[in-house]
């Protein structure tokens, strides 16, 4: 899992300087990146084996997926949200911090699509849960 974080992190730091400049311009990217490069904090989490820098990287890469799609694209709609879908599966915290986000986009889309990719993004958090429940033993309420 240490493994895991600090691949993560590098991700992190590669995705964020992907969305920086795509958002702003090459500079703020440059500067985002070295900036989350340069923490201790985000570092110092990703050498034990805690999710964080998973949660982060999962989090730009879908923040990255949603801006592509922020002008109505249908594939890239479907990609975001079966990326969205998955990260969920990982992390159920991201469903809450980016839903306003993935609503914004797909509230740009047309119907048919948005519709289709919320049916996309809620069969992926089934699968994710449903296997877990599996492979962990049942599910517990």
């Amino acid at each position: 899992m240490t493994i895991v974080a600090v691949l993560s992190g590098a991700a992190a730091v590669a995705l964020l300087y992907l969305l920086a400049a795509r958002m702003f311009d090459e500079r703020t990217g440059r500067v985002g990146a070295l900036l989350l490069l340069a923490s201790v904090t985000f570092w110092g989490e990703s050498v034990v084996a805690y999710p964080y820098t998973l949660l982060a990287a999962l989090t730009i890469l879908c923040a990255l997926l949603l801006w592509q799609a922020r002008d109505g694209d249908a594939r890239a709609l479907l990609v975001a949200s079966a990326a969205y879908g998955i990260a969920i599966g990982l992390r159920f915290d991201l469903a809450l911090f980016l839903a306003p986000l993935w609503l914004l986009v797909a509230w740009r889309a047309r119907r048919a699509v948005a519709a289709a990719a919320a049916v996309l993004v809620a069969a992926l958090v089934a699968a994710w849960t449903g296997l877990s429940a599996l492979l962990g033993g049942g599910a517990s309420f």
